[in-house]
């Protein structure tokens, strides 16, 4: 057990560095000793923002002075996702989360100084499960998942996260059909998600995404996501919503979504935009990710087998 536990990771790692978001993906579950893994970096900035009214307002916007300071925001995030197959129908989930972040203000009135902040640090360390119990005439799977945040991840600046721990339960759709002739798939979660700081709103998290396969290699895929604050008097009462649209290219014309294929590559290239929210930025995105998923008793195989064909038979005479 030991040897396959650090099989996976010299693997996720391998990935990591050859290729270097959002829920964990998808309905469909991995199969039993199968280990699906993503490798996923968004690039993200603003220099707007939505207040607790809804309203869009300049991100640098000084409410005492009533002047707009030219904020600007950009942040760099990086997360590797993994579900693992205790069973066909049971996976177990781990993700970590990194944010880099730097806040510039440019038109600050005379007098006042630069001001410039930059911060790095771990946002959450995720862990839970997630059980399929139906596969027709559509996957329902429920998942479960715990936030663990990074340490002091409110009081840097600019802020990564809300140094609040999380526990998220969810209930997950998926279908796969055809859209005409071509192969197509939807998904649609939601759920709730308890906050552990007291200032920061109880969320329900809503997401939606759907793909068509446009050619043998490609598909173009959509999401929706969103979560939504439910008590006002919280003084951190987020909500956001997000659309993404990209395209997913598969060299042997198999896509992951499935959990099916393994070995299989999947490349996906996405730009999104905050185009609603309460308390949060307006940001353009740009995303990519890297996924595929490993038979770990296979390779542990094959590994065993080339590790043999390579030993040195010592004679003695």
């Amino acid at each position: 057990m030991k040897k396959v536990l650090s099989l996976v990771l010299i693997l996720s790692l391998a990935v990591t560095v050859a290729y270097q978001d959002s829920a964990l993906s998808g309905a469909w579950t991995t199969p039993k000793n199968h280990l699906w893994t993503e490798i996923g970096q968004k690039y993200a900035f603003a220099n707007d923002r939505f207040n607790s009214d809804q309203d869009r307002i300049p991100l640098g916007w000084d409410y005492d002075f009533g002047v707009d300071k030219g904020g600007e925001w950009w942040a760099y995030d990086f997360e590797w996702k993994n579900e693992y197959g205790l069973a066909d129908w049971l996976n177990a989930l781990f993700s970590i989360s990194y944010e880099r972040a730097h806040y510039k203000e440019h038109s600050r009135p005379a007098g006042w100084g630069g001001y410039v902040r930059d911060s790095a640090g771990i946002k959450y360390f995720t862990i839970g499960g997630k059980a399929r119990a139906t596969e027709t005439p559509i996957i329902v799977s429920y998942q479960i998942l715990g936030y663990i945040p990074g340490i002091n991840t409110k009081e840097i600046e600019p802020a990564i996260g809300k140094d609040d721990a999380r526990l998220e339960m969810k209930v997950l759709l998926g279908k796969s059909y055809k859209f005409g002739r071509m192969p197509a798939y939807s998904g649609f979660e939601t759920g709730y998600r308890f906050r552990g700081a007291d200032e920061v709103a109880d969320d329900i998290p809503l997401f939606f995404e759907t793909g068509v396969v446009l050619t043998d290699w490609v598909m173009l895929q959509g999401e929706l996501d969103t979560w939504i604050g439910i008590d006002g008097k919280h003084e951190d009462n987020e909500s956001i919503a997000t659309a993404r649209l990209g395209l997913i290219y598969s060299p042997t014309g198999k896509f992951n979504q499935f959990r099916k294929e393994t070995n299989n590559l999947n490349i996906a290239v996405q730009g999104g935009y905050t185009f609603w929210g309460i308390n949060t930025n307006a940001s353009w995105e740009v995303l990519l990710k890297i996924s595929t998923t490993f038979d770990i008793p296979r390779l542990v195989n094959s590994l065993d087998r080339n590790n043999h064909e390579n030993d040195r038979v010592v004679t003695h005479h």
